[in-house]
Parts: C-alpha cells; structure tokens; sequence
C-alpha cells in the first residue's frame, strides 16, 4: 500500500501527495485500511512497532476514519480491495489515491477517479 509507504519518507510523489492532502483536503481512511497498512509495515518492511504506532496515531488525528459494510453487489478481482472499494462507495470522494496496479486499471469506481500518487501530484498542484 504505497499510500501508507508516503509516511515514512521525505520527497517523492507519495510522500508529497500525503503532505498536500492532509494540509488541504479531507483524508478518508477506515480501520481496515490502517489495518492493512499496519500489517505492511511490519511484515515488508519490518517497521518496528513503536513508528507504526505513531503512524497510525498521526494519520487518526489528521483524518475521517469512517466505519464501511460490505457491499455485496461489489465484484472485484482481488477480494482484499473490496472493503477499500466499500469505503470508497460510503464516503464518496473524488479521488482515490493508490498505487494498487489493479485498483489504478479501474480508473473510475462509480463516480470517483482512482489516480496514482504522481497523477495526484499533477491534479494537487492544480488546485494551488
């Protein structure tokens, strides 16, 4: 999950998209989100737990962390990404910042835009 990648670095395009979307937007996450994200950092990149912890700390004050059901209409190649895509049709938003290769191949998820972190760039610097 390249978006939970962004916190632990200083320059590039997640770690820049982080920085602006917390500054200017609303940042959407749930607990399965963080939850997958926890896992990956431990597991890929054995981020010890006391910076996890912290992690998850910051992204809790600095976001909406909203409860999802699961759809069953929602048909998805990699059954992992249905509970993203549930929060994706509960809060609405207007982008979905990812660097999942089959969530990216979508490109809409019913009226949304599921964009990579570089293309977030591009459209966050529009709005400055």
């Amino acid at each position: 999950m390249p978006y939970s990648f962004a916190f632990l670095t200083t320059a590039g395009p997640s770690a820049y998209t982080m920085r602006v979307a917390l500054k200017q937007f609303d940042v959407i996450l749930s607990d399965y989100i963080l939850e997958e994200a926890r896992q990956k950092l431990s597991t890929k990149l054995k981020i010890p737990p006391a910076k996890i912890k912290l992690f998850e700390d910051f992204l809790r004050k600095r976001s909406a962390i909203v409860a999802t059901k699961s759809f069953s209409d929602i048909q998805f190649s990699d059954k992992k990404d249905i509970p993203i895509l549930s929060l994706l049709r509960v809060a609405s938003p207007h982008y979905f910042v990812t660097g999942d290769q089959r969530l990216l191949d979508l490109k809409k998820f019913e009226r949304l835009l599921i964009i990579s972190p570089r293309e977030a760039m591009e459209v966050f610097h529009s709005f400055s």
